[in-house]
């Protein structure tokens, strides 16, 4: 769920909310792929 969610463009907080998760950590864990995928080297091999 958390996978999709960050795909989908859900921001971190309403992310949280969802996974129940009080900190950053576990959201962060999950998600990692998802934000490489959009950061600053994917948006730049994009333009490429």
């Amino acid at each position: 769920m958390a996978r999709d969610l960050a795909a989908s463009g859900t921001e971190l907080p309403a992310l949280m909310q969802a996974g129940r998760w009080k900190s950053e950590r576990m959201p962060a864990l999950y998600t990692r792929n998802e934000a490489a995928g959009r950061g600053a080297v994917a948006r730049y091999y994009e333009q490429g």
